[in-house]
C-alpha cells in the first residue's frame, strides 16, 4: 500500500486480524484453493504450471514447475497482479468480503494484501498447497 493514512492503517490491521481468524476457521480445501488463486492471479502462473507444481508424484515436472514458480515469485511485478480476479476468486471459495472491504482491497492493495492473507491463513493449520508456496518462496527469496 502506497500512502497509508491512520484510517488505512486501522483497516490493514483489521484485515490481518481477520485473516488470522480465517486461518482457524477455513477448511484445508479452502486454503488450498486460496493458494491456487494466489499462484494464478498474483504470481501469474498458468494452469499447466500450477498442476505440475502440485503433482509431486511426477518429480521431474514438479521440480521444473517449482523452478518456474520460484523465479516468478522472485520477480513479481506489482503492476502485473490481477488483484481484482484474486479477490473475486475468494468469493467463489467462500471467503466473502463486504463491498466496502473489496473496494479498499482493490483500491489500496498492491498485492501485499493477497500475500499477507495467504501467509496469515497458513499459520493455523497449513494446507499442502500453502506449504509448497512457503518453501518455494523461501528457496527463491
Amino acid at each position: 500500500m502506497d500512502e497509508c493514512s491512520l484510517e488505512d492503517a486501522v483497516k490493514v490491521d483489521y484485515f490481518e486480524n481477520l485473516w488470522k481468524e480465517q486461518g482457524r476457521t477455513l477448511t484445508i480445501k479452502q486454503k488450498d484453493e486460496i493458494g491456487i488463486a494466489y499462484l494464478k492471479h498474483i504470481i501469474g502462473a498458468d494452469d499447466a504450471t500450477i498442476n505440475a507444481f502440485l503433482d509431486e508424484d511426477n518429480l521431474k515436472e514438479h521440480n521444473n514447475a517449482t523452478y518456474v514458480i520460484g523465479m516468478m515469485m522472485a520477480g513479481v511485478n506489482p503492476c502485473k497482479h490481477d488483484i481484482k480476479s484474486f479477490w473475486q476468486a475468494m468469493d467463489k471459495i467462500g471467503v466473502e468480503y463486504s463491498k466496502e472491504d473489496l473496494e479498499f482491497l482493490l483500491e489500496k492493495d498492491g498485492g501485499s494484501g493477497a500475500l499477507t492473507m495467504t501467509f496469515n491463513i497458513s499459520l493455523a493449520g497449513r494446507s499442502h498447497v500453502q506449504y509448497l508456496i512457503d518453501i518455494t518462496a523461501h528457496a527463491y527469496k
